[in-house]
């Protein structure tokens, strides 16, 4: 059965089971329940229980907030599919495709509220709360993940200094091999932990840095050539830099949490990772030590940004003033600025080094201060604000509904080219063109 009919059995279920309910458990004169369910898709503790509290802290607030687990967007349709108590969801941007397409997620286009809301977003985070025209999510904070960190006290090891951080991927890679020919160890540290938001997402922040794209978004046709290009210049990098022995393969078994506590305890000229570890590492005072900075954007993007978004859950069978409280509590709990404002800004940065979305707060006076107070170096706040406010986004890959399916897949064709030294580039990339075209045949997109 094609996929699309698939989507559509799916909803049907999903439309049944929530009128038999709903018949079962209300009627017309039945009180309205002002209580909020909402379903996270973050698992990082800080992060949950910070959620948790700022969602509880809301004025006349009663809030019943769960964490789905991974994988995460199998997990998320599993329960909005079952469990039709969901009201709002939190999603990553991949995710938000998925269920989008499914026709549960609410479309916020008329109200006047939540335009203004994605307006003062900035940009690159705002082109991921709209699909198909519609605006189907608000942003609440975000991290940007794959930017270049340098230990500036290793870096000038090498007589090196501020003004020779590269400007892009392949001057990085050319200092590494200077590095390498000159003796140097612990010379850096990819982005190629384990994880699905690892390796793949360290790939696809490369190839949008250089330039080009997995997909075109205006067709979401292919957009990889076999023998030149982004993608086809990013691993022949990558080849060389285990060829080379910069680069240990071992760290391809390492899941996220062994990949951070193999950097904190290693004094690696480079690495690549979040914005958010580069804030939470120099705030930790036991490893104010590590002379991280990172090198400023110059004419290009680094990394990838990623946002945590919240959707409000179609009941079709509710009345209109549980419709009004879901809305009322989705623009209170992220953007509101007179109760979400630069304080709970502010504690998202202290508790997990992540930032808001919205720029107002985050180019505030008092906002750079913060984030100036948390670093070894505080002119790095105004480097990372510029790296965070222009890093891309996956435009076209992260509104397919079949992006969870192709990161799967590009995971496991990533691993497979750097553990087989004979594999080609141009194989790999083949690989993936013909993928995407199965995908979008079976999903008629």
């Amino acid at each position: 059965m094609e996929a699309v009919g698939v989507m559509k059995i799916v909803n049907i279920k999903r439309v049944t089971v929530l009128f038999f309910l709903s018949l079962l458990t209300t009627t017309a004169n039945t009180a309205v329940s002002s209580a909020v369910s909402v379903l996270g898709s973050v698992q990082e503790h800080e992060h949950s229980q910070l959620q948790k509290h700022l969602f509880q802290m809301l004025p006349d607030a009663d809030v019943e907030y769960s964490v789905v687990a991974a994988p995460v967007t199998k997990n998320i349709v599993n329960k909005l599919m079952y469990n039709t108590s969901v009201d709002i969801v939190g999603l990553p941007p991949a995710a938000l495709s998925r269920v989008n397409g499914a026709g549960w997620i609410v479309d916020l286009s008329s109200d006047n509220r939540f335009i203004i809301a994605a307006s003062e977003s900035y940009k690159n985070i705002a082109s991921t709360l709209r699909h198909n025209g519609k605006l189907v999510a608000l942003g609440q904070v975000a991290s940007t993940h794959a930017i270049p960190l340098i230990d500036l006290s290793r870096y000038e090891g090498f007589g090196l200094s501020r003004e020779d951080f590269p400007r892009d991927w392949d001057e990085l890679y050319e200092q590494l091999f200077a590095l390498a020919e000159a003796g140097g160890k612990q010379l850096y540290l990819p982005y190629w932990y384990s994880s699905r938001t690892g390796l793949s997402v360290g790939f696809t922040a490369e190839i949008l840095n250089r330039g080009g794209s997995m997909l075109d978004p205006t067709n979401n046709s292919t957009a990889m050539p076999v023998n030149y290009g982004a993608a086809f210049d990013t691993l022949v990098a990558w080849r060389q830099l285990l060829e080379r022995g910069i680069v240990d393969p071992d760290i391809l078994s390492l899941d996220e949490s062994e990949y951070v506590e193999l950097y904190l305890n290693t004094d690696y000229v480079f690495a690549a990772h979040k914005s958010n570890l580069f804030v939470m590492l120099m705030d930790n005072d036991k490893k104010k030590s590590k002379t991280i900075t990172i090198p400023p954007r110059r004419g290009h993007s680094w990394g990838i940004a990623s946002a945590n978004l919240f959707s409000i859950v179609d009941k079709s069978f509710d009345n209109i003033f549980q419709k009004s409280a879901r809305r009322d509590f989705l623009i209170k709990s992220t953007y509101d600025p007179k109760i979400n404002g630069l304080k709970n800004a502010r504690e998202w940065i202290e508790a997990t080094g992540n930032f808001s979305v919205y720029q107002r707060q985050m180019e505030s006076p008092e906002m750079i201060e913060s984030i100036r107070s948390m670093l070894y170096y505080p002119e790095d706040a105004e480097v990372l604000l510029d790296i965070y406010k222009h890093a891309p986004t996956s435009k076209g890959l992260w509104k397919t509904v079949w992006q969870d399916e192709f990161n799967d897949y590009l995971n496991s064709q990533l691993l497979m080219y750097l553990r087989t030294p004979e594999m080609k580039p141009g194989k790999i990339i083949f690989n993936l063109n013909e993928k995407i075209a199965v995908l979008q045949s079976l999903y008629e997109y």
